[in-house]
């Protein structure tokens, strides 16, 4: 998440953050709203839950908006009543078992360090990238007024794209990263 420093108020929107992350109070209210009112919390499976009482939609949430995605954070996040709650043992794990962030026994990517060099292949990433800014944001944001045939055009576009030629050159550069 990054604020433009050329905004009116930068430091505003960073204090804003620096509050949310500042208790789980804070979080819960701005992530889930009000206690008793757009969620309770309960308990399952051993793990504090969020639920949303009788006559409150979670589709009509704020909280489910994809753009809520820079606020999460694990140390205050609470799975939903409904939801699977092995989705976030990982989060309880790494908070309980501190070797799961050592590196003496964290695995570690091969292809860490390793940055894709788009200069071979500039044309045919901003063929991709073009394809994008005319079918993409607008399919992600429902903004098409016929969206399967504008899904199909973009999967067209982006066949047609040279793909595979930015594939062999991604291959080929980590290939060249493993071997040296």
């Amino acid at each position: 998440l990054v604020f433009n420093a050329s905004a009116a108020n930068p430091e505003r929107a960073l204090m804003f953050l620096e509050w949310i992350n500042a208790s789980q109070e804070n979080y819960d209210s701005v992530i889930l709203g009000i206690e008793g009112v757009t969620f309770e919390l309960g308990e399952r499976e051993g793990v504090e839950v969020n639920r949303r009482p009788d006559g409150v939609e979670t589709v009509n949430s704020w909280t489910t908006s994809v753009g809520l995605w820079p606020f999460w954070r694990s140390q205050w996040m609470r799975p939903g009543d409904g939801g699977e709650i092995g989705g976030w043992s990982f989060e309880y794990r790494v908070d309980a078992e501190p070797q799961l962030t050592d590196p003496a026994t964290n695995l570690i990517s091969p292809l860490a360090g390793f940055n894709f060099d788009t200069d071979p292949v500039r044309t045919e990433v901003a063929r991709r990238q073009a394809i994008w800014d005319d079918y993409g944001m607008r399919l992600a944001f429902g903004l098409e007024e016929e969206p399967l045939s504008a899904l199909d055009d973009f999967i067209d576009r982006l066949a047609d794209a040279d793909a595979e030629v930015i594939r062999v050159e991604l291959q080929r550069q980590i290939d060249e990263f493993m071997n040296r």
